[in-house]
């Protein structure tokens, strides 16, 4: 038979590393979350950067009447990444507030 101070310690022991465990999930939660919006804002910007540029180049094209078929797909791309990322923004809000 085992001894009853044993088995208290092995379940002390147990609820320990199950709450440290509880700690480091929860730690990594927050850190993914910090680290996605962190690359959220660096790819809204560089898409509005690349939106702004393709649109004027766009533009620029288009009254010179040189190929803009390039710059059309640039634009295009940019608006849909952008789209996208406030798409994802909304669909975020819209968890946390049904939590």
């Amino acid at each position: 038979m085992t001894d009853p101070a044993t088995d208290d310690e092995r379940a002390a022991e147990r609820e320990e590393l199950l709450r440290y465990e509880a700690e480091r999930e929860a730690r990594r939660r927050r850190r993914d979350a910090a680290s996605r919006r962190a690359v959220g804002w660096i790819a809204a910007v560089a898409l509005a950067f690349l939106l702004y540029d393709s649109g004027g180049a766009l533009a620029e094209a288009a009254r010179a009447g040189r190929p803009w078929g390039t710059h059309a797909v640039f634009t295009t791309a940019a608006a849909l990444g952008l789209l996208w990322l406030l798409w994802a923004l909304v669909r975020g809000i819209r968890a946390r507030h049904r939590r």
